[in-house]
């Protein structure tokens, strides 16, 4: 046990193991989501909003790879 804690906090495989932690996490939401949903009944469920994508859904997907390349690049160079 001691080994496996030791490998899993080296720096290179805490990404790996928060990454694993988020897909389960968001997995399970996502079901738990699912299966509210299901029990609203047909005649009250609402029709989905059209979604806007260009210039605002991009532009939110633009700033968010901007701010993980900043975070990633300056957890790079604290752990070198």
């Amino acid at each position: 046990m001691d080994n496996f804690i030791g490998i899993l906090t080296k720096p290179d495989n805490i990404p790996i193991a928060g990454m694993l932690i988020a897909v389960f996490f968001f997995y399970w939401y996502g079901l738990r989501q699912a299966f509210k949903n299901d029990k609203i009944p047909e005649e009250k469920r609402k029709e989905p909003a059209p979604t806007d994508t260009w210039p605002y859904l991009v532009r939110i997907e633009f700033v968010a790879l901007i701010v993980v390349s900043i975070i990633l690049n300056i957890w790079s160079i604290v752990i070198n």
